[in-house]
């Protein structure tokens, strides 16, 4: 091996495995692999392959007053400085102003357009780049940032001796003359650049005479503080991360090297501050393990104190829950008539336990139907079962599905093996499948599902180089050795699945049904579609007790045993339909 480590683990059949652990300053590890005659050799990158995220302004300084947009060019480059044609589009934040698009020109190359803010006062525009690599919810990527000092055309009055001519000087530029009027008063056209709170005013009387003056452009305290988080979206799993970037300028537009920039977050945890380049710094910030309130917002929140001038900046991040992990079904009796109805309920969890809402829940039986499922509670559905209307089966297995909810921004690139065929999913951060994703699987293309995942085909021994057609660095390599072994597999992510068998019995009029609790029996008559009977005359006998007590409530009626164990039928007068509830001790 070259440019790193190895550690060796213990096989697993016919598959040999080692982590490896790349040298700090390796852009690249190359393995190599003997058994007697047989070798390999692959060459691996390590990390982005972007370097930097270049900003520059194109055109003069924009001044306030006179205009109100301006583009930037951005360029992510590669640390040979050439660019990088597999970035994905950067975020770009800004302090004051907003970014108002980002158009590709050329892969790696964009353009952005930005808004000036509406203030009238100078500032400096503090704009901060992330490009992430490999997915857009990475915490590696390049970064880049750009001051652009803001100037102000305003026409600035004063009072002088009357009839004078009065010339302003600012930042070393003079503006003027003007002629002041009979009562002193003057108006002087001037740009002012952020940093400089005073003038020099010359004020000459028709006498020549010279009156140097120095004037308070009262200008307010400005923010010098951006900061980009990125992602703004994670799962409340206690581990997931995301990277803070905060860029400084000091009052004129020149990066402010050591600022003690403060980072505070409402919840999770944050790490110490790294200063990356001058005036750039950054956290990696990790998520906490629980959702917050309801209604309550998580922040990061940035803090710059220069005396009385205090920067801030803040973000607010969304914590959001995991996918369906695991399904529970239910139902009173696993047994159902041809021609009736059976109620099933299905209780979706996600992996830390919590009811999973929004998922989406699936059902499938190879004889009979399911409706449509409905909500009945947090993460509960419920379903009902139709079998057909008649038959010689005496039994089926019903299988139900949870997935979900679905994502919008893929982060991870998953495969697996299922009846000898490949699959590949695309999930987001907190694991939620990704549709419409569309893969490139050697020469051909195939599109995500609802429930993010696509078909790779039929196992064939040989490789499979599976791409994500937006984001190249997501991309699996699946190495099938025979119709049975594939590596790398995991299990189908943001899904769970549940099946039950279920008896079939003949065609009946009706169905008696019972619950029993301890010694008392609820019993009442349902039709077969498990509607419940009215006023329906029943014939009741016990074995091995007495009736102590009967209550009736609608159409259900109650009674409590003497004895257990013991042995309670009813009949349906009407149709000789009889169930037999057993009490035991």
């Amino acid at each position: 091996m070259d440019g790193g480590s190895a550690r060796a683990t213990p096989p697993e059949g016919v598959l040999s495995t080692w982590f490896i652990t790349p040298a700090a300053s390796s852009h690249a590890v190359t393995v190599r692999v003997k058994d007697g005659a047989l070798s390999a050799e692959q060459r691996f990158s390590v990390g982005p392959p972007a370097g930097t995220v270049a900003l520059a302004l194109l055109g003069q300084l924009p001044v306030k007053g006179r205009d109100t947009e301006t583009t930037i060019d951005i360029r992510v480059l590669t640390p040979k400085g050439a660019l990088d044609a597999e970035s994905p589009p950067p975020v770009l934040q800004a302090n004051v102003g907003t970014i108002a698009r980002i158009e590709p020109l050329e892969p790696g190359h964009y353009r952005a357009s930005y808004v000036l803010p509406k203030t009238r006062y100078p500032e400096v525009a503090v704009i901060v780049a992330f490009a992430p690599w490999p997915h857009p919810g990475s915490v590696h990527g390049a970064i880049g940032s750009l001051l652009v000092p803001l100037a102000t055309a305003i026409n600035l009055p004063g009072v002088t001796e009357r009839n004078a001519e009065m010339s302003i000087e600012i930042a070393g530029v003079t503006f003027g003359p003007t002629r002041a009027g009979p009562d002193g008063r003057f108006e002087l056209p001037v740009v002012v650049p952020p940093g400089h709170r005073y003038a020099r005013g010359l004020a000459i009387d028709r006498a020549g005479n010279r009156r140097v003056s120095r004037l308070d452009l009262r200008l307010p305290p400005v923010d010098q503080l951006a900061c980009v988080m990125n992602p703004r979206r994670l799962p409340a799993d206690g581990h997931s991360r995301a990277r803070i970037i905060c860029a400084t300028s000091d009052p004129y537009g020149a990066p402010q090297e050591n600022a003690n920039v403060e980072l505070r977050v409402s919840a999770g945890r944050r790490s110490e501050r790294r200063a990356i380049q001058d005036g750039v710094y950054e956290w990696i910030y990790t998520a906490p393990s629980e959702l917050p309130a309801a209604g309550k917002a998580t922040t990061v929140s940035a803090l710059w104190r220069q005396g009385r001038n205090v920067s801030r900046d803040e973000l607010e991040l969304e914590l959001v829950q995991g996918p369906a992990s695991s399904l529970s079904l239910r139902v009173g009796e696993p047994l159902v008539h041809y021609g009736g109805k059976l109620q099933v309920i299905a209780e979706v969890r996600d992996a830390l336990g919590r009811p999973r809402d929004d998922a989406t829940v699936t059902a499938r039986a190879p004889l009979g139907s399911f409706g449509a499922p409905t909500r009945v509670a947090p993460g509960t559905w419920s379903l009902s079962y139709q079998p057909p209307g008649g038959g010689t089966a005496s039994a089926t297995t019903i299988s139900l599905r949870a997935f979900g909810p679905a994502g919008s921004e893929p982060a991870e690139l998953l495969t697996w093996v299922e009846d000898h065929e490949a699959f590949a999913a695309v999930t987001d951060l907190a694991g939620w499948p990704v549709p419409d994703q569309r893969l490139r699987v050697g020469n051909r293309t195939v599109t995500t599902g609802p429930d993010g995942a696509a078909s790779l085909g039929p196992l064939r021994s040989g490789t499979l180089d599976v791409r994500h057609e937006r984001w190249p660095g997501l991309s699996v390599r699946l190495h099938v050795l025979d119709e049975q072994t594939a590596w790398p597999v995991g299990t189908r992510p943001g899904s769970a699945r549940v099946e039950q068998t279920l008896t079939l019995a003949p065609p009946t009029p009706v169905v008696v049904q019972f619950t029993v609790k301890g010694r008392t029996v609820t019993y009442w008559v349902e039709d077969p579609r498990g509607k419940i009977l009215e006023d329906r005359a029943v014939a009741v006998n016990v074995l091995g007790a007495q009736i102590a007590g009967t209550r009736r409530e609608g159409a259900r009626t109650s009674v409590t045993l003497s004895a257990a164990p013991a042995q309670l039928s009813v009949s349906d007068v009407a149709t000789g339909v009889t169930g037999v509830a057993e009490v035991t001790p």
